[in-house]
């Protein structure tokens, strides 16, 4: 392959940035403007030297890491050159490497390189990216363990199993009367459904996945006025919302991540909800009760001042026909002390979005009700394109074990189906487009 080189660090000024090059002649391109030669130099050492440009003029003062092929990231010979994080500065060395016979890399062409050298498997080059936007300790901590292979041996493991079923069944097809080949039916029955209960087991952790990745999806509704803005910017640690004593001042859906109690959360603060005239204000209310139909959590925002009222009562209405947790939040309990039991409420905590009393139980309710995040330990699907994968070795080891009592030639077709969707998950058998828009997904550089 050609040598590609790229800035592996943001483009921006900073104290120091990394360029990195790839390739068989790496070490040629890099010793035509370093003040050093470095193909002789032992693999992940650092040399101190000088960048120099075509008429010998200093451009920076430089450290350069040596990583020689096969033990290095991408299985080639590697190059990192770290400079002075000047942008000018980075700039001129890329050129200069170009200038001297690199390519300019495309984004995520290094990683590409290391899956197709062998050096990582498309798994572990998703969590490599996934790693980079990883945005809370648990999502950092299950990528890290993804790139480490963890899923990718799990993934291995059972695909081999389902081939050893196969190889079962066709050496009984093309062998019937050989007593090695001889297989029951309820053998083969048990061996399918173990493959069948590890993969439901990967195809339902994707629902613990997508909170983690994408955040538990957060509605913050009540009537108008009693808190949700102030609740919201609490949360977020900043003034994200507008927060006045004039009623219905959120008239549209704001949105803003955050991470609470170590667990990341899409907040949404809603509009006041009730009956309205005024034509901007009736959109705003539609809008907030579609998000809480798809709402993973919901905050009920109540008055600790006052009663419940019609309102809340059509708010609490609403609020029980939605699948996700509901803890009712009790505002205001500086100014006053009213407390509801709600029965179709997970729990109920009273704050003061004011002054902060009270967030230390709501953070430990939200830990109560989503602890399977921080404490599931199994291999966890986080990324879409795998789950679509694992979903379709499901259903067709699903058909397999609902056609396992006819002839065992029946089910071939389904493990082989299986066999073929969770060699995708890996790259085994994944089609060069598809590896194409996964790598498209990542910066240049990486």
């Amino acid at each position: 392959m050609d040598t590609i080189v790229a800035l592996s660090t943001a483009p921006i000024t900073s104290a120091i940035g990394i360029v990195r090059l790839s390739g068989n002649s790496s070490f040629e391109i890099v010793e035509k403007f370093f003040s050093k030669p470095i193909s002789d130099v032992k693999s992940h050492t650092v040399s101190h030297g000088k960048i120099l440009d075509t008429n010998g003029n200093i451009v920076d003062d430089v450290l350069i890491t040596v990583f020689r092929s096969p033990t290095s990231y991408t299985g080639e010979n590697i190059v990192e050159i770290s400079c002075h994080g000047s942008p000018f500065v980075l700039k001129r060395v890329v050129e200069l490497a170009i200038e001297n016979g690199a390519r300019k890399a495309s984004g995520g062409e290094f990683t590409k390189r290391a899956f197709l050298n062998g050096k990582l498997d498309l798994a572990q080059a998703e969590a490599v990216i996934d790693l980079i936007e990883a945005e809370s300790e648990r999502e950092s901590g299950i990528s890290l363990k993804n790139l480490h292979g963890d899923l990718s041996l799990s993934i291995e493991k059972l695909r081999k199993n389902i081939l050893d079923i196969c190889a079962q069944i066709l050496a009984f097809i093309d062998y019937p009367d050989d007593d090695i080949a001889d297989v029951s039916t309820e053998t083969l029955e048990n061996s399918v459904k173990e493959a069948f209960n590890t993969v439901t087991k990967l195809k339902n952790s994707y629902n613990t996945g997508r909170l983690i990745k994408d955040g538990v999806k957060t509605v913050i509704c009540g009537k108008p006025n009693v808190g949700k803005s102030s609740l919201m910017n609490r949360l977020t640690g900043f003034e994200r919302s507008i927060v006045t004593d004039i009623a219905g001042t959120t008239r549209d859906i704001i949105e803003e991540k955050t991470l609470f109690a170590g667990i990341k959360l899409v907040l949404s603060d809603t509009a006041g909800i009730h009956e309205s005239n005024d034509t901007v204000e009736k959109i705003g209310v539609e809008r907030a009760e579609k998000k809480l139909k798809e709402a993973d959590l919901i905050f009920f925002v109540c008055d600790a001042k006052k009663d419940l009222d019609e309102n809340d009562n059509r708010i609490i209405e609403k609020i029980k026909h939605v699948d996700g947790v509901k803890i009712a939040v009790i505002n205001k309990s500086d100014e006053g002390n009213n407390f509801f039991k709600l029965s179709d409420f997970n729990s109920t905590v009273t704050v003061s979005a004011k002054t902060g009393e009270g967030f230390d139980l709501l953070e430990k309710t939200v830990i109560d009700n989503f602890e399977y995040i921080s404490t599931q330990n199994n291999d966890i699907i986080m990324n879409a394109r795998q789950y679509e994968c694992i979903c379709r070795a499901f259903n067709a080891l699903k058909n397999a074990l609902d056609n396992i009592k006819l002839t065992p030639d029946a089910i071939i077709t389904d493990l082989e189906r299986a066999v073929g969707a969770l060699g995708e998950v890996t790259g085994k058998t994944t089609g060069e487009e598809i590896i194409e828009n996964i790598f498209s997904r990542f910066c240049v550089g990486k």
